[in-house]
């Protein structure tokens, strides 16, 4: 303690008196101040051992705190680190997109072309289709054994969205505000005729007004034919096909056991029947009146004769003495067969002809027709906010369904 500190305490005792026993205190603090004595060192220690706590800082053990520095600097870093949260937190904020940013919507109208082409390339039928919109079917998706209807449209104005309807039902917008949305359609033209049409059965030929009516006696030896070829087909006519055949027949006075066979048979090159039977037709002579009449044949399985191509028709006997009568004109028509050694040979007189008529059916070619198949389709979709996020898509028809 120096003359200054010892000059302070004397003044503050004068000032401030005390008792006896803190003046003995006074005394010995100033006697250690003055005679200091080392203090002990550990055996066990290499250093002195600490002081107590609040010993030589002026401190009492009962009053530790911060100071008012440490206060600052730990407050100081605690605002940084805050402020650093508050950054990065609103960085991340930033980061995510809004619904209705370009971004969000550029990736949504590029997944309304994925499942616009998915579905297309499906398509069966195209039922409607325009630059903004298309209407088509795709396989049945339900187990009602029916295609479903998919319907996709844009009103073309900016801002109006993307509709999409099922089977008929309500419309839904699967791609809000748009400013464009073009479909280019990639087609291949194509000529289509359809399968020959089939006509109705008609009157293909016949000679049924008599000059000079003969019979001819239809027995084990002698037969009857007459050749059968169309007489008024349509100049397109492809092909013809007999369906019946009537011829006058008359039957044996005297017996009524014969049996006949009304054939038809191909022509030959010489324009003679040959031995070929295409079909064959069973007349009993029982079953037919006393006196002449029309009796008819028909055929199934005779079909497709070109329209200049003839078919022999043949009354064969099969039984009995006389089988039947068959009516010929000895002066009008043509085509007539007759044979006199049971079809070992015959002659063509084409100044005569049997009495009958021929039914049957002619083909003409079918309609033909130019179709538009659509091989692929090319989409654009723009959202209304920003162009940059336009988005291309095309898929390829796997169907080439043909276009409205």
């Amino acid at each position: 303690m120096n003359r200054h500190d010892t000059h302070d305490l004397c003044m503050t005792s004068a000032l401030n008196p005390i008792s006896p026993r803190e003046r003995a205190g006074v005394r010995a603090d100033l006697d250690s101040v003055a005679n200091p004595s080392p203090k002990p060192i550990s055996q066990t220690s290499p250093h002195p051992n600490p002081l107590p706590r609040g010993e030589g800082t002026g401190m009492s053990p009962r009053t530790l705190a911060f100071t008012l520095i440490e206060m600052v600097v730990s407050l100081t870093i605690v605002s940084i680190v805050f402020l650093a949260m508050g950054s990065v937190m609103i960085l991340a904020a930033k980061a995510v997109p809004e619904p209705d940013s370009p971004v969000v919507l550029g990736v949504e109208a590029g997944e309304t072309l994925e499942q616009i082409a998915s579905e297309l390339q499906v398509a069966t039928a195209i039922l409607a289709a325009s630059a903004n919109g298309i209407e088509f079917t795709v396989p049945d998706r339900d187990n009602d054994g029916s295609d479903e209807t998919i319907k996709y449209k844009w009103n073309g104005s900016a801002a109006d969205g993307l509709f999409r309807q099922y089977n008929g039902g309500t419309a839904f917008e699967v791609a809000p505000n748009l400013k464009n949305f073009e479909l280019i359609y990639d087609t291949q033209e194509v000529t289509v005729t359809s399968d020959p049409v089939t006509s109705s059965e008609v009157v293909l030929a016949s000679h049924g007004s008599v000059t000079k009516s003969k019979d001819y006696t239809v027995d084990e030896d002698h037969w009857i034919g007459q050749c059968l070829m169309p007489q008024n087909l349509p100049e397109d006519a492809l092909t013809w096909s007999p369906t019946r055949v009537y011829i006058y027949i008359d039957p044996s006075v005297y017996n009524i056991d014969g049996i006949a066979q009304v054939q038809l048979r191909q022509i030959g090159a010489d324009d003679i029947p040959t031995d070929i039977v295409i079909e064959a037709q069973t007349m009993n002579e029982i079953n037919i009146p006393i006196s002449y009449s029309w009796q008819g044949f028909t055929f199934s399985n005779v079909k497709g004769f070109l329209p200049d191509s003839c078919v022999a028709l043949v009354v064969q006997w099969q039984a009995g003495n006389v089988a039947c009568y068959a009516m010929y004109d000895d002066d009008g028509g043509s085509g007539y067969y007759k044979t006199s050694n049971g079809g070992s040979s015959w002659s063509l007189d084409k100044n005569k002809s049997m009495v009958y008529y021929l039914y049957g059916t002619y083909t003409t070619p079918g309609a033909t027709t130019t179709s538009n198949l659509l091989r692929s389709v090319s989409m654009t979709i723009t959202p209304n906010t920003d162009s940059a996020s336009e988005s291309r898509s095309s898929v390829v028809v796997l169907n080439q369904p043909a276009m409205p």
